[in-house]
């Protein structure tokens, strides 16, 4: 399967939207149906795929379980991490995010590590020009 890595991005940023605390601080879990409603632009299965691969990074917390047969039982999503906070911070601005799809289309791959390492240097750049 081809990760699609818009589809990352804005699954990343739509969850920090949608995810919430409840009154009780407990984390109020969101499910794949749901999260797919509110990315209408991608497939099912793409955005099924950035979520078991960022769950797998550690850039979020999800609790997923499995059938038998190796289908998706239950899929709930309850939080990003510090680290999927640290990842999209840099690569949240459109302005950023061009740029390092234009650096990895020049370096010819892709790959999250490339993705974080562009946006942190782009990041230091905006910072330096500031001090």
């Amino acid at each position: 399967m081809i990760l699609n890595y818009d589809c990352l991005r804005d699954t990343l940023l739509k969850l920090e939207e949608i995810l919430l605390i409840t009154d009780d601080l407990a984390f109020s879990p969101v499910n794949l149906d749901a999260l797919c409603g509110e990315l209408p632009l991608y497939e099912k299965e793409d955005v099924f795929y950035c979520i078991f691969l960022l769950n797998n990074a550690r850039y979020i917390q999800a609790d997923i379980t499995y059938l038998a047969n190796g289908g998706v039982r239950t899929l709930a999503i309850k939080t990003l991490t510090w680290e999927g906070h640290e990842f999209l911070e840099t690569i949240r601005p459109d302005s950023t995010w061009q740029k390092i799809k234009e650096y990895l289309a020049a370096v010819g791959g892709k790959s999250i590590h490339a993705i974080k390492f562009i946006g942190v240097k782009l990041l230091e750049a905006k910072i330096n020009t500031i001090f």
